[in-house]
């Protein structure tokens, strides 16, 4: 698959490639004492090129801008290499069919490259023969240009649902991840901290009669693990359906910890909570 999604950088390059390729074709089809590229031509070719070059933003008016600019430059004899200019409109008509989806924009681009070429070499050929060969010859650099075209927008729609699928899988790989989690919490975590608090819930019953300092050590820890456990639940929803985390959560948080310090003068502990200053 060919990535036609160039970085910024290498298209305004690519842009403004035919301004400095133009004159260097112009100036190596001029032959001293034989042939020199007429004046009329250099301001069509040039024009030709700057036009590709600043118009990234508007391809389809680039594409009818190159088209009428190559009808009387495929008319002016050219020698040698200066010949390939006026299909720049080729180019543009590539440009056009690659990153545009409307229909309307590619025939009306298609339709002017065509009626460049015919315009262009109209009366040049009179024999049957060299109609023939003309007839040939515009619709493959039409058609070139046009299959080339489509060829890279099926990439550029290939390398999209690429991307889309990409994103898809990696979004359902985080979601069987937090779904793994969620399990792991619930079936260790979540039962291992239920057995902690019935068991000190069986001690404090046991010890009931026993120092009261012990028995509110022993409801301060069932407390605290009673937290956590309601921390675990929730971890466990928001794990499920991410869109159930937020604010709330800070704040039941804060709400908690607000409760644990509130029994923290029933026993020597000190309680730290996130956020604290040390």
């Amino acid at each position: 698959m060919i990535d036609v999604r160039a970085r910024p950088d290498l298209r305004r390059l690519l842009r403004w490639l035919p301004v400095a390729v133009v004159p260097v074709l112009l100036a190596a089809s001029t032959y001293p004492g034989q042939f020199r590229v007429p004046v009329h031509y250099w301001v069509l070719a040039m024009s030709a090129a700057v036009v590709f070059a600043v118009g990234r933003r508007w391809p389809l008016a680039v594409s009818l801008v190159l088209s009428a600019l190559a009808v009387p430059m495929f008319r002016t004899e050219a020698w040698g290499v200066a010949g390939l200019v006026p299909y720049l409109g080729a180019v543009a008509l590539v440009d056009v069919v690659a990153r545009t989806d409307r229909r309307s924009a590619v025939v009306l681009a298609t339709g002017g490259w065509a009626a460049a070429v015919v315009l262009g070499w109209i009366g040049l050929h009179d024999t049957s023969i060299g109609r023939a060969s003309t007839l040939v010859e515009g619709v493959a650099y039409v058609g070139l240009p046009l299959l080339l075209g489509l060829y890279l927008r099926g990439q550029r729609e290939l390398a999209d649902n690429l991307r889309l699928r990409a994103a898809d899988a990696e979004a359902r790989t985080r979601l069987d991840e937090r779904a793994a989690m969620a399990r792991e919490l619930h079936d260790v975590v979540a039962h291992h901290m239920a057995s902690i608090i019935l068991r000190i819930s069986v001690a404090g019953h046991v010890v009931r009669q026993a120092d009261p300092r012990i028995t509110a050590v022993l409801d301060d820890v069932r407390a605290t693990a009673t937290d956590a456990l309601g921390d675990i639940r929730r971890l466990l929803a928001v794990l499920r359906d991410p869109a159930l985390g937020g604010g709330g959560a800070g704040r039941a948080r804060r709400r908690r910890c607000g409760d644990r310090r509130r029994r923290r003068t029933r026993t020597s502990r000190r309680i730290h909570c996130r956020g604290d200053r040390r």
